[in-house]
């Protein structure tokens, strides 16, 4: 992560010496992504702050490309901040336009569709419905299906059917393999350790938040680790070794953005169990 916003920083300042002002901005646009994963000063208002100003100049420019990817960062943006319905108005006009898009742009909507179906406030029956229809816009797709298995998996286990959960953790996992790129396994993981804790399993969750922590150590990522880091803390807690929590905590919290709601208040209520 570090590496992709350095990296990211050159393209903004190339495509500015050459002038090229859409180009700047679609660099501008991954810059402010990454630098959520690696600076805990950059806030979750400053990233939609910046994806707002892009799409308000795409407007201008009439460019719709443009203009689509800066609505996809603002409902990314959106579900950090836990505005999920916020989030969902804009993932439901930009599906519309999925004809239109590249397969790239159809699977990073739909990927957004998913996530924010189980993490949100759509209940569970209607979240599998929101899944069916991201398929529809994404197309075939092994990553995608493996994601997909994993969220799906997840959705079963808030159900209760856990056997059914598992089932859709093993398939996703198969697709995993095959397509031999074990990282990008990491941030679905967290689902399944949700599960697997929702299920009494905490031996098996906590193997589960220690690998990904270890995972996102390795790519020096921040932002989705202050969460994993939290909810760690949680199942430690689950188990009654609050000493070894405490730790958790202090790594949450020295990594959680100002806004991260989700890391703020994961890492909080560890803390109040704490004491």
């Amino acid at each position: 992560y570090t590496e992709a916003f350095r990296v990211a920083g050159i393209a903004v300042e190339a495509a500015t010496e050459v002038g090229d002002r859409t180009l700047t901005m679609r660099a501008e646009l991954v810059q402010n992504f990454t630098k959520l994963s690696v600076d805990p000063g950059w806030s979750m208002a400053n990233a939609l702050a910046l994806a707002e100003r892009v799409l308000e100049e795409a407007e201008r420019l009439r460019d719709r490309d443009l203009h689509d990817r800066a609505a996809l960062g603002m409902a990314q943006e959106l579900f950090f901040l836990g505005k999920t319905m916020e989030a969902s108005e804009i993932l439901d006009r930009l599906s519309g336009r999925a004809p239109a898009m590249s397969r790239r742009e159809r699977t990073e909507v739909a990927a957004q569709m998913v996530v924010n179906a189980h993490f949100g406030a759509v209940p569970v029956g209607d979240a599998f419905r929101v899944l069916d229809r991201a398929a529809e816009i994404r197309g075939e797709s092994l990553a995608g299906r493996a994601h997909d298995g994993r969220v799906r998996g997840a959705l079963l286990g808030m159900a209760g059917r856990f056997d059914e959960a598992h089932a859709a953790f093993d398939l996703a996992d198969v697709l995993y393999d095959e397509l031999g790129a074990p990282s990008i396994t990491v941030a679905t993981n967290q689902v399944v350790g949700e599960t697997l804790r929702l299920e009494g399993r905490l031996d098996d969750a906590e193997s589960v938040f220690r690998g990904m922590n270890e995972a996102y150590d390795a790519m020096e990522e921040k932002g989705f680790n202050s969460t994993v880091c939290a909810v760690l803390a949680h199942v430690l807690c689950d188990q009654g070794r609050f000493e070894e929590a405490e730790p958790w905590v202090r790594r949450s919290r020295d990594m959680s953005a100002d806004d991260d709601f989700a890391s703020q208040s994961e890492w909080r209520t560890a803390q109040a169990r704490i004491f």
